[in-house]
């Protein structure tokens, strides 16, 4: 679902979505990624794309899980630099690619970032 929301994002966005989803980038940058301001912000960024997305239903299944998220975004973190800064870009490929409309690869990026956190969490093995 959330590749979609990431899509639907890039088509809908208006106003200070950008800056708003770029602010969750600069949080997770100043924040050790061990710690819950890292996984706020984290989590902060997959709630703002599935709000901008403008689908009432993308909202809604975040606002239900968001403790769930926040947990596993906390378990999945990056502990290794490297791990961080693949992380971080990552999540900034989502950002640009929203940014640029290009709602194919907004999906993408999501789908990545998806797919690594589920990695380092031992669930994509």
């Amino acid at each position: 679902m959330e590749p979609r929301a990431a899509a639907l994002a890039a088509e809908r966005w208006a106003g200070d979505a950008i800056a708003v989803l770029r602010d969750s980038i600069v949080k997770m940058r100043n924040f050790a990624s061990d710690s819950i301001e890292f996984a706020d912000a984290d989590l902060r960024l997959h709630l703002d794309v599935a709000t901008i997305s403008a689908n009432p239903f993308m909202r809604s299944i975040g606002a239900v899980i968001e403790a769930a998220l926040r947990a596993s975004f906390r378990l999945s973190a990056p502990t290794e630099e490297a791990e961080r800064e693949i992380t971080i870009a990552a999540h900034e490929r989502i950002v640009d690619a929203i940014a640029d409309r290009h709602a194919d690869a907004a999906a993408a990026a999501m789908m990545n970032v998806i797919f690594n956190g589920l990695r380092r969490h031992g669930a994509a093995d």
